[in-house]
């Protein structure tokens, strides 16, 4: 195996530093790291990681968003807990909230396979040609409107509440798109899922730890 990077230390966008006071540590670039958590990569690899001293941590409360009224909502890793809490500012946000999540979790493999597939490769095609024979030429059609919602028409449809809309809706942001944006809807969707599934894993000491335990296993 060949590595190649650029800069006098491995990690590309894992970076941690002592940018504030000696001894304290910030992620500069990636802070968490959910995707990888629940990747293949990790089950494979993730007992030799933690023998080499990874450790990821995750709190049970994910996520809040604080409104001028002094009101908050609040999102968790708990599918009971973001039920009640989504419906308390709305009666049935919280079960079309999971009602959401469990329709896009039954297709799970595919739609975050289109995320980390190079889909001109004939990963790309293995992957189109599993979501035709489970879809059908129809329900391939249905499917493929669904990833092109924008994040703005999801939750207005989806969430009566303008705080569990306001709750979800910053998140697209880090995808580097717009709520507006075509597709978005999707990646909205995709991360919410994540987030209740997984939470924000971050890795004990920074991101760094990561790094170097790889780079243990590849040396």
């Amino acid at each position: 195996m060949c590595v190649l990077e650029r800069n006098p230390e491995l990690g590309g966008a894992i970076r941690t530093d002592e940018i504030t006071e000696p001894g304290f540590t910030h992620d500069v670039y990636s802070c968490w790291h959910p995707l990888f958590v629940l990747s293949d990569a990790y089950a494979q690899l993730g007992d030799e990681l933690r023998s080499r001293g990874l450790e990821y941590l995750t709190a049970e409360l994910v996520t809040a968003t604080l409104y001028p009224d002094g009101e908050a909502a609040f999102l968790s890793r708990s599918s009971e807990a973001n039920t009640l809490e989504f419906d308390h500012h709305a009666p049935g946000d919280g079960h079309a909230f999971q009602r959401d999540l469990e329709d896009f979790q039954r297709n799970a493999d595919i739609s975050f396979g289109l995320l980390s597939k190079e889909l001109a490769a004939p990963a790309g095609g293995a992957l189109a040609l599993r979501a035709l024979r489970r879809f059908g030429r129809r329900g391939l059609i249905q499917y493929s409107g669904q990833l092109l919602i924008s994040s703005r028409s999801w939750l207005q449809t989806t969430f009566a509440s303008p705080r569990v809309q306001g709750l979800l809706a910053p998140w697209v942001l880090h995808t580097g798109v717009g709520p507006d944006a075509g597709g978005s809807g999707f990646m909205n969707r995709a991360i919410a899922s994540v987030l209740q599934t997984a939470g924000l894993p971050v890795a004990r000491g920074g991101g760094s730890h990561l790094v170097s335990a790889l780079a243990t296993i590849i040396n």
